[in-house]
């Protein structure tokens, strides 16, 4: 079984509907302790999924905007491989360049485990590049939009 996920994300667009999620909890963890100027002491927190439910709207709002495709960002990543105990067996990391490419949002590998591409890594990239603006063009002639593969979790 293995999972990917971000474990950092700089982004001057704000950041994904987790780094949303993240913020909304600090605030209600800042309100819970009375450190973050929130409502009155004794006012209940919010529920759980009334903070998701604003989160994603406001998520699906960005999206629609798009105002991701104005901004470039770097985005480091680690995919953790779990042993049958559910113990992390191995953990590789990546570090990608997020940034508008035909319309969308693009991720170019540009390290693997703390080192740069090597000259064979780089031409996956290059091809991966290549397919994916093939493929969003097509789609575009089509009518139609690319589905996101973006923040998954794999298992195996």
């Amino acid at each position: 079984m293995t999972r990917e996920a971000p474990v950092l994300q700089r982004s001057a667009a704000g950041g994904s509907a987790t780094a949303c999620l993240l913020a909304l909890a600090s605030v209600a963890f800042a309100q819970a302790d009375g450190n973050g100027g929130g409502p009155p002491a004794g006012t209940p927190l919010p529920q759980a999924s009334d903070v998701l439910g604003r989160a994603l709207e406001r998520t699906a709002r960005k999206e629609k905007s798009k105002i991701e495709l104005e901004f470039q960002c770097s985005v480091d990543s680690a995919l953790e491989t779990l042993d049958g105990q559910g113990g992390v067996s191995d953990v590789e990391t990546k570090r990608s360049r997020r940034y508008p490419l035909e319309g969308y949002l693009y991720d170019e590998v540009v390290e693997r485990d703390g080192k740069a591409l090597t000259p064979e890594q780089a031409q996956r990239e290059r091809q991966r590049k290549e397919d994916f603006v093939r493929e969003a063009r097509r789609q575009a002639e089509r009518g139609q939009r690319l589905e996101s593969d973006r923040r998954r979790m794999r298992f195996n």
